[in-house]
Order: C-alpha cells, then structure tokens, then sequence
C-alpha cells in the first residue's frame, strides 16, 4: 500500500514524519478531511476557552 504523509499548517507546519499506508488517493482524501475535522473542532474549543477565560 502507497504511504501518504499529511503536513498540517495553522500557524506554523507540523510535519508528518511517520505517514500512513492507505489503499489509494480516495482513502487518503478520506483521512485528511477526517483529521481536517478533527483539528478544527479541537482549535476552536481552544479559541473559545481563551475568549472566555476558562
């Protein structure tokens, strides 16, 4: 299986330096829209604790 890297940038760049063996280009889109989604749920919760204080 191909070995797809995902770098993400917000800022500054986090490199995936480990990858991951997905089937094809489809699996991998999957898997950054995923991350993507994961990733900004987490940065907005952070957003809004620094909005509010807590």
């Amino acid at each position: 299986m191909p070995k797809h890297f995902f770098y993400v940038h917000h800022g500054h760049t986090e490199l995936d330096e480990e990858g991951e063996e997905l089937p094809d280009k489809h699996a991998a889109c999957r898997e950054a829209t995923v991350t993507e989604d994961r990733f900004c749920k987490v940065s907005m919760a952070s957003c809004a604790r620094r909005r509010t204080g807590a």
